[in-house]
Protein backbone atom coordinates (compact mmCIF):
# COMPACT_ATOMS: atom_id res chain seq x y z
CA UNK A 1 0.00 0.00 0.00
CA UNK A 2 1.15 3.56 -0.72
CA UNK A 3 0.14 6.71 1.09
CA UNK A 4 0.69 9.90 -0.94
CA UNK A 5 1.27 13.03 1.14
CA UNK A 6 1.31 16.39 -0.65
CA UNK A 7 2.93 19.51 0.73
CA UNK A 8 5.51 17.34 2.46
CA UNK A 9 8.06 20.15 2.88
CA UNK A 10 5.59 22.33 4.75
CA UNK A 11 4.89 23.14 8.37
CA UNK A 12 1.93 20.76 8.43
CA UNK A 13 3.10 18.24 5.84
CA UNK A 14 6.45 17.26 7.34
CA UNK A 15 5.26 16.44 10.89
CA UNK A 16 2.20 14.73 9.41
CA UNK A 17 4.48 12.58 7.24
CA UNK A 18 6.58 11.61 10.27
CA UNK A 19 3.50 10.75 12.29
CA UNK A 20 1.97 8.62 9.53
CA UNK A 21 5.26 6.86 8.72
CA UNK A 22 5.80 6.01 12.38
CA UNK A 23 2.43 4.27 12.54
CA UNK A 24 2.58 2.13 9.41
CA UNK A 25 4.91 -0.09 7.44
CA UNK A 26 3.31 1.15 4.21
CA UNK A 27 5.31 3.37 1.90
CA UNK A 28 4.70 7.07 2.48
CA UNK A 29 5.40 8.97 -0.74
CA UNK A 30 6.07 12.64 -0.12
CA UNK A 31 5.46 15.27 -2.81
CA UNK A 32 6.30 18.96 -2.78
CA UNK A 33 7.33 21.64 -5.27
CA UNK A 34 9.35 23.70 -2.75
CA UNK A 35 7.35 26.82 -3.69
CA UNK A 36 7.32 28.03 -0.09
CA UNK A 37 11.12 28.15 -0.02
CA UNK A 38 11.13 30.08 -3.29
CA UNK A 39 8.48 32.54 -2.11
CA UNK A 40 10.24 33.23 1.18
CA UNK A 41 13.44 33.98 -0.77
CA UNK A 42 11.46 36.08 -3.26
CA UNK A 43 10.33 38.52 -0.57
CA UNK A 44 13.79 38.64 1.01
CA UNK A 45 12.63 36.89 4.15
CA UNK A 46 13.76 33.88 6.17
CA UNK A 47 11.77 31.02 7.58
CA UNK A 48 10.60 31.48 11.17
CA UNK A 49 12.07 28.08 11.92
CA UNK A 50 15.16 26.60 10.23
CA UNK A 51 14.13 24.23 7.44
CA UNK A 52 16.78 21.78 6.27
CA UNK A 53 16.84 20.35 2.74
CA UNK A 54 14.45 17.43 2.24
CA UNK A 55 17.32 14.96 1.81
CA UNK A 56 18.70 15.97 5.23
CA UNK A 57 15.24 15.68 6.77
CA UNK A 58 14.73 12.18 5.33
CA UNK A 59 18.13 11.07 6.63
CA UNK A 60 17.34 12.50 10.07
CA UNK A 61 13.96 10.73 10.10
CA UNK A 62 15.71 7.44 9.47
CA UNK A 63 18.52 8.05 11.99
CA UNK A 64 16.40 9.50 14.79
CA UNK A 65 13.18 7.54 14.34
CA UNK A 66 14.15 4.50 12.25
CA UNK A 67 11.75 5.55 9.48
CA UNK A 68 12.70 3.79 6.26
CA UNK A 69 9.31 3.97 4.57
CA UNK A 70 9.54 7.63 3.47
CA UNK A 71 10.39 8.56 -0.11
CA UNK A 72 10.21 11.88 -1.93
CA UNK A 73 9.28 13.14 -5.39
CA UNK A 74 9.58 16.80 -6.36
CA UNK A 75 6.74 18.05 -8.50
CA UNK A 76 3.99 20.59 -8.99
CA UNK A 77 0.40 19.50 -8.41
CA UNK A 78 -0.86 22.16 -10.81
CA UNK A 79 0.84 20.23 -13.62
CA UNK A 80 -1.73 17.71 -14.87
CA UNK A 81 0.90 15.48 -16.48
CA UNK A 82 2.82 15.28 -13.20
CA UNK A 83 -0.31 14.41 -11.22
CA UNK A 84 -1.38 11.79 -13.77
CA UNK A 85 2.10 10.23 -13.72
CA UNK A 86 2.44 10.16 -9.94
CA UNK A 87 -0.98 8.54 -9.58
CA UNK A 88 -0.36 6.04 -12.37
CA UNK A 89 3.15 5.04 -11.31
CA UNK A 90 2.65 4.93 -7.55
CA UNK A 91 -1.06 4.03 -7.37
CA UNK A 92 -1.66 5.51 -3.91
CA UNK A 93 -4.34 3.93 -1.79
CA UNK A 94 -4.64 7.05 0.35
CA UNK A 95 -3.94 10.72 -0.39
CA UNK A 96 -3.26 13.15 2.44
CA UNK A 97 -3.42 16.62 0.92
CA UNK A 98 -1.55 19.16 3.05
CA UNK A 99 -0.22 21.26 0.16
CA UNK A 100 -0.99 24.92 0.73
CA UNK A 101 0.70 28.25 0.71
CA UNK A 102 1.52 29.98 3.97
CA UNK A 103 0.12 33.46 4.33
CA UNK A 104 2.97 35.44 5.89
CA UNK A 105 5.15 36.04 2.81
CA UNK A 106 2.18 36.83 0.57
CA UNK A 107 1.33 40.11 2.19
CA UNK A 108 4.45 41.39 0.41
CA UNK A 109 3.86 39.77 -2.99
CA UNK A 110 1.69 41.51 -5.57
CA UNK A 111 0.85 38.31 -7.46
CA UNK A 112 -0.82 36.69 -4.43
CA UNK A 113 -4.07 36.05 -6.31
CA UNK A 114 -2.24 33.91 -8.88
CA UNK A 115 -0.68 31.90 -6.08
CA UNK A 116 -4.00 31.32 -4.34
CA UNK A 117 -5.47 30.11 -7.62
CA UNK A 118 -2.52 27.72 -7.87
CA UNK A 119 -3.52 25.96 -4.64
CA UNK A 120 -7.06 25.51 -5.95
CA UNK A 121 -5.70 24.06 -9.18
CA UNK A 122 -3.62 21.50 -7.29
CA UNK A 123 -6.67 20.32 -5.36
CA UNK A 124 -8.68 20.12 -8.55
CA UNK A 125 -5.95 18.02 -10.23
CA UNK A 126 -5.94 15.53 -7.37
CA UNK A 127 -9.70 15.20 -7.23
CA UNK A 128 -10.55 15.25 -10.94
CA UNK A 129 -8.24 12.52 -12.21
CA UNK A 130 -9.50 10.15 -14.85
CA UNK A 131 -11.10 6.82 -13.91
CA UNK A 132 -7.89 4.90 -14.59
CA UNK A 133 -6.01 6.90 -11.96
CA UNK A 134 -8.87 7.36 -9.49
CA UNK A 135 -9.19 3.69 -8.54
CA UNK A 136 -10.26 3.50 -4.92
CA UNK A 137 -7.90 6.03 -3.40
CA UNK A 138 -9.15 7.80 -0.30
CA UNK A 139 -8.63 11.56 -0.28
Amino acid sequence: MTILLTGADGYVGWPTALRIASHTDDRVLLVDNFARREWVDEVGSVSATPVHPIETRLEAAEEAHGLTNLSFVEGDLTNKDFVDEILEVHEPDTIVHTAAQPSAPYSQITTWRRRIETVGMSEQRLISTGPSQRRSARI
